[in-house]
C-alpha cells in the first residue's frame, strides 16, 4: 500500500469520524434539553449550534473525497482498502442525514416507526 492510500485512508476515517462526533455533540446540546424537560423546554441554545451544521457537511464532504483519492491512488484496483471504503461511506451517510437530524431532532426516526 503507498503512502498516498494510507494518508487518504487516514483523512477519510479521521474526517467522518470528527463529523460524526461534531453530529452527536451539537445534537446532544440542542436535543438533550428537550428530553430531559419532557418536551417542554425551549431551543435557547440552538443558535449557538447552528454554525456546527456547515461545519459537519465540510468535515462529511472531506472524508468523501478523501476515500475517492484513497481509492483511486492505488494500483492495485482488484483490493479495496477498508479504510478508505468505511470513510467514504461513513462521509456519503453523514451528509444527506447532519441538517435533518439537527433540524428535526429524532422526527425523522419517529415517523419511520
Amino acid at each position: 500500500m503507498s503512502r498516498r492510500v494510507e494518508v487518504g485512508s487516514w483523512i477519510a476515517l479521521t474526517g467522518a469520524g470528527v463529523g460524526w462526533a461534531v453530529l452527536g455533540a451539537a445534537f446532544a446540546v440542542i436535543w438533550g434539553p428537550v428530553y430531559v424537560d419532557g418536551g417542554e423546554a425551549r431551543l435557547a441554545l440552538y443558535p449557538l449550534v447552528l454554525p456546527a451544521i456547515p461545519i459537519v457537511g465540510a468535515l462529511g464532504l472531506t472524508a468523501i473525497a478523501a476515500g475517492i483519492i484513497a481509492l483511486s491512488a492505488d494500483r492495485d484496483r482488484r483490493r479495496a482498502h477498508p479504510a478508505a471504503v468505511s470513510g467514504l461511506v461513513a462521509g456519503a451517510v453523514l451528509v444527506p442525514t447532519a441538517f435533518p437530524v439537527l433540524w428535526f431532532g429524532n422526527l425523522p426516526l419517529l415517523l419511520l416507526r
